[in-house]
């Protein structure tokens, strides 16, 4: 049994509060993840050639990396402050640390992390115009069942990868 918790995002109707984000995965964080293909080829061939997005590609799972790194050494507060505007807006530092503390905490230190995955995505639904990455790590704590962490990250305007969700089931 998987255990699945949600500490910020979201929603499709704009930001939403913590305490709505058991309720229901918003569709927009969800369409990333979710959708094999979210954004057609095409569209994406007219905007970037290949080489940016591969370097896209890499950039972000750097920056998922150093994030998901971070909250292993309990820097809890920093990843808040990496994280991107808008997750900021959804959650206080005070609240993510502390939901951090009580949630992600209990399953101790990191035997293992391997990459599961990696989607690049364009203007989602219902969130600002850009790209946006959904990376996903095989991961095995010290205590608990096997677990997949899923981060979104935005590119921001000043072209750099910054995390918009967190997500450990």
């Amino acid at each position: 049994m998987h255990t699945f918790f949600r500490v910020a995002f979201l929603s499709c109707g704009g930001i939403a509060a913590l305490a709505q984000a058991e309720e229901t995965l918003p569709k927009a964080v969800s369409y990333l993840i979710q959708e094999t293909t979210p954004y057609s080829a095409r569209s994406l061939e007219q905007r970037h050639n290949a080489s940016d997005r591969a370097a896209w590609m890499l950039e972000a799972n750097l920056a998922a990396k150093e994030y998901v790194d971070g909250l292993d050494r309990g820097h809890y507060a920093q990843s808040w402050l990496k994280g991107d505007p808008l997750f900021q807006k959804t959650i206080t530092q005070q609240q993510w640390v502390m939901t951090l503390e009580q949630k992600r905490k209990p399953f101790g230190r990191v035997k293992s992390r391997t990459l599961r995955d990696q989607r690049f995505g364009w203007d989602a639904p219902n969130l600002p115009k850009g790209a946006y990455m959904s990376v996903e790590f095989d991961t095995q704590f010290e205590r608990g069942p096997a677990s997949v962490e899923i981060l979104t990250l935005r590119r921001g305007e000043e072209g750099k990868w910054r995390v918009l969700t967190y997500r450990i089931y």
